[in-house]
Formats: C-alpha cells, sequence, structure tokens
C-alpha cells in the first residue's frame, strides 16, 4: 500500500490518461468524497438528488484534473426484490421522471445515486435490493437489462434553496478530498465496493452470489422487455443518430 499524497494522485491521472480510463482507486476515492458530501446533506439516504451527486463528482474529478460533463436523460434498470427475486420488474427514471449522470472525458459514464434506487421515496415496496454504483467503461455497450438514454447536456434548475444544497455537498465533498490527502491515507482504506464497471464486473457479481447481478443477466439472456416508454425513446434516439451521420 501507498500513501495518498497529491504526487500519487497525480501520478494515477496520468497513468488514466495513458489507459484511457480512470484508475480504479482514483474510482473509489471519488465515490467516497462523494457520498460523504451528499450523506451530510441529505442524511444517508440520496436516491432523488442525481443532479447534486452527479454535479459533485464532476466538481471532484476536476480538482484531481479529469474533466466530465453532467448529462440529463432517463435510466431504466432492472429491480429485484428481496422476497420475490424470481419477479424483477423495471424500475427508474422516465417519462416526466428525469436522471442525470457524469461522464468523464475517457466516455465512462458514473451513477452513484442509482446505487439507492431501491430507497426511492416513490417506490412501493421497501424489499429491494441495491444496485452497485455505476463507473461504466464502454458507455456504447451495455446489457439489454441496462438503458441510459441521454437528453443532452443537464441544466442547472434549482430554487436558491437546492443551489445552496449543491454548493454545500460540492464543498464537503472537497473537503474529504483535502482530509484524505492531510492525512495521507493508505491506498487499501480507500474502497467503496461494489463498483459496476461493464459487462465483466456483471458476470463476477453474479458468480459471487450477488442476487441482484444474477437476475439482471438472466433477464438480458431471456430477453425480458423493458417498459414501452424506453423501447420507443430508444428508437428515436437511434433513428436521429442515423440521421445525422446520413446527411
Amino acid at each position: 500500500m501507498a500513501a495518498i499524497t497529491k504526487a500519487y494522485l497525480e501520478d494515477q491521472v496520468k497513468l488514466s490518461d495513458t489507459t484511457g480510463r480512470t484508475t480504479p482507486l482514483l474510482r473509489h476515492l471519488v465515490l467516497t468524497c462523494v457520498h460523504e458530501g451528499l450523506k451530510s446533506v441529505f442524511g444517508a439516504n440520496y436516491p432523488i438528488r442525481c443532479l447534486q451527486g452527479s454535479f459533485a463528482v464532476q466538481s471532484v474529478l476536476k480538482s484531481l484534473g479529469i474533466e466530465s460533463k453532467v448529462w440529463g436523460g432517463s435510466a431504466c434498470v432492472l429491480k429485484v426484490h428481496r422476497s420475490y427475486p424470481h419477479d424483477p420488474n423495471f424500475g427508474g427514471f422516465w417519462e416526466e421522471d428525469h436522471h442525470v449522470w457524469a461522464v468523464t472525458e475517457f466516455m465512462e459514464l458514473v451513477d452513484l445515486t442509482i446505487s439507492q434506487l431501491h430507497l426511492h421515496p416513490g417506490s412501493s415496496r421497501t424489499d429491494g435490493l441495491p444496485i452497485p454504483p455505476i463507473w461504466w467503461d464502454e458507455i456504447s455497450r451495455w446489457p439489454e437489462s441496462i438503458k441510459y438514454l441521454p437528453d443532452g447536456v443537464a441544466r442547472i434548475d434549482l430554487t436558491p434553496e437546492e443551489n445552496a444544497e449543491l454548493v454545500k455537498v460540492c464543498a464537503r465533498s472537497s473537503l474529504t478530498l483535502k482530509q484524505i490527502l492531510d492525512a495521507g491515507r493508505d491506498t487499501g482504506t480507500i474502497s467503496f465496493e461494489p463498483i459496476l464497471s461493464g459487462a465483466e464486473s456483471l458476470s463476477a457479481f453474479a458468480d459471487s452470489g450477488d442476487v441482484w447481478a444474477t437476475f439482471t443477466i438472466r433477464a438480458h439472456q431471456a430477453r425480458v422487455p423493458m417498459p414501452d416508454w424506453i423501447v420507443n425513446r430508444e428508437a428515436e434516439l437511434r433513428k436521429i443518430v442515423e440521421e445525422r451521420h446520413g446527411s
């Protein structure tokens, strides 16, 4: 293990530039900091704070030297319930319910608050299994049971009170990073497991016995249909892309 210093983080950023992927240590570090920021303002449960969480991810990444953008759109994932795991259904954010996530300069999708979808106040059940936070490597490749459909770069449209909360989240996230640096914490002490980074990690979670990952893969293999709205919206976006490439 090594001590986390400014020089060490600079080396991690250089390695990320070289490989075109944010290093695992930086991923764990960013999510740790943002989690602390969200928790300090909203408490342990923050499933509807995707905008605040995503802009905090952008803020911490920028302080490390990695650029990113915050996108808005729709997200649909499989919801698995502890009591009836063999009867999963799709949940997420679509139609009038929008979602926000970050996209790094390496085209990785970062979504921390999706890991608390099972705690959403609008959920009709309380036995939902958690989804791992997502730091997805191949943004153009997803299993059929996970969809992120972007509308474009997200806009900050907050009330003064909400904007003050966003500032506090970013400030607390930055403070956590500073505290980790000041303490020279060992790299082994920074862990935000598990992180879903792609199809391989999804398979690894299933192999380890994770119920959500297991049924997500089964839904993909069985081609369980997604909600009509998601299917139609994906077709619209595909048509837009095809028309742009054809012009």
